[in-house]
């Protein structure tokens, strides 16, 4: 995960709209190997391989009562509330995100689920139902800013909503509609 000092934070937020772009710009360049393999990875229609059961459970209890890498809500074990905890993958296994430790965090059920719309609509629907002649730089350009945003999501929140204002409109939108 990236790590950003309060100095960096305070010069990131100041950007104008046209610098927002251009370190935007930046960061997928800095993480272009992911992306590069996200794509390749969704072209290619590579299978996912889930977590196991077993795993998926382990790491629930473990972290049951911590918070939220996003909302900050304390989770919990219980099923079917909107404070569940649950395992999200930081760069999602449909663009080739693995299982290891370092790409999980614990997530409530509620930010899961649509953090999982956002990703399902806007990203993959994208391509593969709206726009099926978007060109593969477009799309390319579309899944960077994805996992940059989400790369940005777990280390600032702030940062990841304010470079990537549309994701964080998104998402409030969505936000409105759980209990």
């Amino acid at each position: 995960m990236m790590t950003i000092g309060a100095d960096t934070k305070k010069r990131i937020l100041s950007l104008g709209s046209q610098e927002r772009n251009e370190f935007k710009a930046k960061l997928r360049n800095q993480h272009s190997n992911i992306i590069d393999k996200a794509v390749k990875h969704r072209f290619t229609n590579n299978p996912n391989i889930g977590l196991a059961r077993n795993d998926s459970t382990r790491l629930r209890r473990k972290w049951s009562n911590r918070n939220c890498s996003l909302c900050d809500v304390k989770t919990t074990k219980k099923l079917n509330q909107s404070n569940t905890v649950e395992v999200e993958h930081v760069i999602e296994q449909a663009l080739g995100g693995g299982n290891n430790i370092s790409n999980l965090v614990p997530c409530c059920h509620k930010c899961n689920q649509i953090l999982g719309r956002i990703f399902n609509y806007d990203i993959l629907q994208s391509r593969e139902l709206r726009w099926r002649d978007m060109p593969v730089t477009m799309w390319r350009r579309l899944i960077g800013d994805w996992i940059v945003f989400k790369l940005l999501l777990y280390c600032d929140r702030e940062i990841a909503f304010t470079l990537f204002d549309s994701f964080r409109r998104q998402f409030l939108s969505h936000y409105s509609k759980y209990p």
